[in-house]
């Protein structure tokens, strides 16, 4: 099983024609997280470890999104610590996406918008 592990397709589909999809008119449209009904995650009594939807990680989503808000788009070049957890972060969400975690235009937006910002680079000090 490839559970949690990025890998390629054991497969490749051709499509002679590709459409776009409206988000506002086909919420399916992006890639959503989801086991199987039969999947022991899936049904496990304990509601710890039970994941029948992909919200069971909306914690992890919403706390990548308010680091970054909180950052308000700046970031101080001394603070190397703060720095490298700023990355580690940015690599969490990278594999939130990656997974389909995110599957709702609303939680996309909540965490791009002070992503971006914080990106953008201008904001930022040589100290905090």
């Amino acid at each position: 099983s490839n559970c949690g592990r990025q890998s390629l397709p054991d497969k490749i589909w051709v499509y002679d024609t590709v459409q776009d999809l409206s988000l506002d008119e086909n919420p399916d449209a992006l890639p959503k997280f989801q086991l199987p009904a039969n999947s022991d995650l899936h049904t496990n009594p304990d509601p710890f470890y039970s994941i029948p939807t992909a919200d069971k990680v909306f914690l992890a989503e919403d706390f990548c999104a308010l680091f970054f808000k909180r950052l308000n788009g700046k970031q101080a070049l001394e603070d190397r610590e703060k720095n490298i957890f700023a990355v580690q972060v940015l690599e969490l969400v990278k594999a939130l996406a990656s997974f389909g975690m995110y599957d709702k235009k609303t939680e996309i937006f909540q965490v791009c918008g002070p992503l971006i910002d914080t990106l953008d680079g201008r904001a930022d000090t040589n100290f905090e």
